[in-house]
């Protein structure tokens, strides 16, 4: 789904406003687990991909897909992802 034009907008979302998390994408790229993000800016590009090169790799780290967003842009997570944040900013690429 996309927003454009002008005018208002109301998007439900789990946590209050004030709670969202921005990160800044410039020409970079982010690996983000679990359901913590909200939004993110149509300008970069999203795909969804395993966490491991083979489905027996995911299984053995728990881990199983990772949302990965590409590009410059912005991506709002909910405030349950602060602590996954201070890792980006500390140059992990995958929260």
């Amino acid at each position: 789904m996309c927003l454009s034009g002008k005018g208002v907008a109301l998007i439900e979302c789990p946590v209050h406003y004030k709670d969202l998390i921005c990160i800044e994408l410039n020409n970079e790229e982010v690996k983000i687990e679990g359901h913590h993000i909200v939004m993110w800016s149509n300008s970069l590009s999203y795909t969804i991909e395993r966490s491991s090169k083979t489905l027996l790799g995911s299984a053995i780290t728990g881990q199983g897909l990772l949302h990965v967003f590409r590009g410059s842009g912005h991506v709002w997570l909910s405030s349950a992802a602060s602590s996954l944040v201070d890792r980006f900013h500390q140059g992990s690429g995958i929260l």
